[in-house]
């Protein structure tokens, strides 16, 4: 009787206990060992459709930021927000149905440990990609769990995971060896490296400026000069490299005559300034915008990344014209477009692979590039998240990019959280989530 009560109710245990180890508090990483237990535990005797509302249940927990976010930053209207909400937690949801099916077809738990990994790198490359809320990026708060990442990947850390998670429940005289080549092969990795490359000086300007008074036009000259300020300060410092936040500064580069301003307030700084910027290119006589990061010497403008990988709905709308025809009554942000270089931004003394938002969270974007450059750069604004769990999962995210590559990361957000991590994934220091200051390192 209560084997069948809690087969029942096992795939909802799993998609709550699989969405706390994401919630930010202490040794909130260890349930991610014992979250899937419950699936693997009542497996035989679950329907597709339980793995399908498991999974439907998980990704409305774990998304519950997104209309917020959506209304905030792509200004997508409350409608449009819940309904993309929706959608992309049945969308993702799928990928739980697919993991149903491989259980119906193996009925083994060690061929479902090593497919669940599977279909989370496939929800990384199909469509547009989702690169948040791998089960991997459950354990970057405990850097000796996540070396194994330094030669497989956060799919290797997140195989370890699942397997622990099978062991436990089909197969404890496993569970000993299971574990003890985790911590063996994660020991020789954070023990032995020793290739380490050596952080530069950087200061990482976080003005926590609000989203809702940032571009207001009475607050604009306001705006700009807290952040010209902090990075003024920054530059007096003995610093070889001042980071600002992702459109750090509320200007339409090189069109608003604020971008000149700029440029002759950052003049006396001798170190090279990070800026992010919205840029504006016409394109037949209508402006696009773009997301850029320019890099400033003594007024210079000396490189710009422009962002490559966009934020559905945030910085365009997906299947727009199909939308436009569908909801008349929605009056649809314009699109951002991207960039066609590299994220490699060199300059005179140093080089850096750059993400801006949650480019870094993408691996295979980032890490085919980190051999040519001396470290990572994220710039990012987290503000329209809020007070949730999303800028945690998306440091953690980006934790990862430090141990694959074996290189410092500098993430730098307009509302934190703002990092440094060093190659083994630790972080050498932060400023949290809604302050403004300064972080300086080393």
């Amino acid at each position: 009787m209560f084997r069948s009560g809690f087969n029942r109710w096992a795939p909802y245990l799993s998609a709550v206990l699989l969405f706390l180890s994401f919630v930010p508090f202490s040794f909130h990483w260890v349930l991610a060992y014992v979250a899937l237990v419950p699936i693997f535990l009542a497996f035989e005797e679950l329907r597709i459709r339980d793995f399908w509302l498991s999974g439907f249940l998980f990704w409305m927990l774990a998304l519950y930021w997104i209309p917020r976010t959506l209304n905030s930053y792509g200004k997508t209207g409350w409608i449009v927000a819940f309904l993309a909400y929706l959608l992309f937690a049945l969308y993702l949801s799928l990928y739980f149905v697919l993991w149903g099916l491989v259980f119906r077809v193996f009925r083994n738990v060690w061929v479902a440990a090593f497919a669940f990994v599977l279909l989370e790198w496939l929800r990384l490359h199909l469509l547009y990609g989702f690169p948040l809320f791998f089960i991997a990026h459950t354990q970057a708060d405990v850097p000796f769990l996540i070396q194994t990442a330094s030669v497989g990947g956060q799919w290797l850390v997140g195989l370890g995971v699942l397997l622990v998670n099978a062991s436990i429940a089909r197969a404890k005289r496993w569970l000993p060896l299971v574990v003890g080549l985790i911590i063996v092969a994660n020991g020789v990795l954070y023990f032995g490296y020793k290739g380490y490359p050596l952080p530069v000086r950087v200061a990482l300007v976080q003005p926590n400026l609000s989203e809702k008074e940032k571009w207001e036009p009475a607050k604009k000259m306001a705006n700009i000069e807290r952040v010209l300020k902090m990075v003024e300060s920054a530059c007096r410092a003995d610093v070889d490299l001042v980071i600002t936040p992702e459109t750090a500064v509320p200007v339409y580069w090189k069109i608003d005559s604020e971008t000149f301003y700029i440029l002759k307030k950052l003049g006396g700084c001798s170190v090279p300034v990070v800026l992010g910027v919205v840029g504006v290119k016409f394109e037949g006589g209508e402006p696009k915008y773009t997301n850029n990061m320019v890099v400033l010497e003594r007024a210079a403008e000396i490189a710009t990344y422009t962002k490559r990988i966009l934020v559905p709905f945030g910085e365009f709308v997906p299947l727009r014209k199909i939308l436009v025809k569908v909801l008349p009554f929605i009056q649809f942000p314009a699109d951002f477009v991207r960039g066609d270089k590299p994220p490699l931004v060199k300059l005179k003394d140093m080089s850096f692979v750059a993400g801006i938002c949650y480019e870094m969270a993408f691996p295979n974007y980032i890490d085919r590039y980190a051999k040519k450059a001396d470290f990572l750069v994220n710039i990012t604004n987290d503000m329209w998240f809020g007070k949730t769990i999303a800028p945690y999962v998306h440091l953690w995210a980006a934790i990862f990019r430090a141990v694959e590559t074996r290189r410092y990361l500098y993430r730098c957000a307009n509302s934190g959280i703002s990092a440094v991590v060093d190659p083994w994934g630790r972080v050498k220091k932060n400023l949290g989530l809604m302050r403004r200051g300064i972080l300086f390192y080393p």
